[in-house]
């Protein structure tokens, strides 16, 4: 696998992380729903596919991930104490 291929894989796994995390194993309905996406360009997404910059802002915004976690998987996971699932809110609509 190439290093980019890995890294592309690692980035899918941890959105995939946040999504179990604050939805659970069956919540990519729901999550994709807040993020105004089909939920199959969402499982997409988990699978490898590239994300548009503009969807990656909007699940910064909406789970409160940290960003540098997201792009390395290194430090703490999320910019608050602690992951809460009620403030995983419906998103804007952009």
């Amino acid at each position: 696998m190439t290093s980019e291929r890995n890294e592309r894989w690692t980035f899918a796994q941890r959105i995939r992380e946040i999504r179990v995390d604050l939805y659970g194993e069956q919540g990519a309905p729901v999550l994709a729903a807040a993020l105004h996406l089909p939920t199959q360009t969402w499982l997409n997404f988990e699978a490898g596919c590239t994300i548009p910059a503009q969807v990656i802002l909007r699940l910064i915004d909406l789970t409160s991930v940290n960003p540098h976690w997201l792009l390395t998987g290194e430090g703490e996971k999320f910019l608050d104490d602690a992951p809460d699932p009620t403030r995983a809110r419906p998103g804007p609509k952009w």
